[in-house]
């Protein structure tokens, strides 16, 4: 069951390459800074012009790859889990949720309402179904309450179940949600989102705390996936990024294609961790270098910073 206000399609473009195109009505707003350009180098990509217009980092550092536990989970532990953070949660249908490689989550529903809570190896996803009639029934013409207001409830909402990191080096990310009425963009909700920070390096990927508060001041949603059981941790000096750089040069037949005749500018690179989604066979965090197209947070091509594996374009 997934968000109303987003939509994804997926296609496969070749075996291990992955091109997302998504859209959605939810606007995302991030701070992170760009680099200034300085001078042009391009090459195409498939049909499209594939422009340089930034400086290359020199750094190489010496950083982590961070391996997970395999945690798994059966039903009698994924109940103590919903008493442990939702002991207010009244649920009368359990079911199971099949992930990837064998493993198995627990979906507890409230049929009365239609809300419901996953528990999984590591995640838990909270869907308040009763506040999700606001898009349609609330006079969305008022303003509601304010920005600060709606970040205390979401901080006192993870604290009192237990949810809030724990970490010192986390960052949070927030976001808003617009709907459309009379061809005017209304303000709906804001979405908090906290990320690790790996070595002073920003993590993305899977790996977060997203929790959404309407304008009324309800948690619409929550979604929890952080792994905390580390099995192994080593350490190696990254590729550089003029390496990663050339990477995409030598391969630009096996990337995934856009929109052809589009000329799209790498603004800004940068070395990030890659947090693995609940989803995915392995628990790890890996960094990579994340090449900017057009000055878009959303729309990137990445490259391992270990080995320089093929790239990947991720759009959204």
């Amino acid at each position: 069951m997934g968000d109303p206000m987003r939509k994804t399609m997926c296609l496969v473009v070749l075996p291990g390459v992955l091109l997302a195109l998504m859209w959605s009505i939810v606007d995302y707003s991030y701070d992170d800074s760009k680099e200034e350009g300085v001078g042009k180098q391009q090459f195409f990509y498939n049909e499209n012009i594939l422009v340089l217009n930034t400086t290359l980092p020199t750094d190489t550092p010496q950083l982590q790859r961070i391996v997970y536990q395999d945690v798994r989970i059966d039903k009698e532990s994924a109940e103590e889990v919903l008493e442990k953070h939702f002991p207010e949660f009244k649920w009368d249908l359990c079911g199971e949720v099949h992930l990837t490689d064998e493993r198995t989550a627990y979906r507890f529903t409230n049929r009365s309402t239609g809300s419901y809570i996953v528990v999984g190896p590591y995640f838990i996803k909270y869907h308040n179904n009763q506040t999700m009639r606001y898009y349609d029934d609330y006079n969305l013409t008022s303003h509601g309450i304010s920005f600060s207001e709606m970040e205390r409830i979401a901080i006192e909402y993870l604290e009192g179940h237990n949810l809030m990191p724990k970490d010192r080096d986390v960052v949070l990310k927030t976001g808003r949600g617009m709907v459309i009425r009379d061809g005017k963009e209304i303000l709906v909700e804001r979405i908090f989102t906290y990320r690790k920070t790996i070595n002073g390096k920003e993590s993305y990927g899977g790996q977060k705390i997203r929790i959404r508060v309407s304008v009324y001041g309800e948690v619409l949603s929550l979604f929890y996936y952080w792994p905390d059981k580390v099995a192994e941790m080593r350490s190696i000096k990254v590729i550089s990024a003029k390496e990663a750089y050339e990477t995409l040069v030598n391969n630009t037949s096996h990337l995934p294609g856009l929109i052809s005749g589009r000329v799209m500018e790498i603004t800004s690179v940068c070395l990030k961790y890659y947090t693995s989604g609940y989803r995915e066979e392995a628990v790890y965090t890996e960094p990579r270098w994340v090449f900017y197209i057009n000055g878009d947070e959303g729309l990137y091509l990445e490259v391992s910073a270990l080995d320089g594996r093929l790239p990947y374009l991720c759009n959204g």
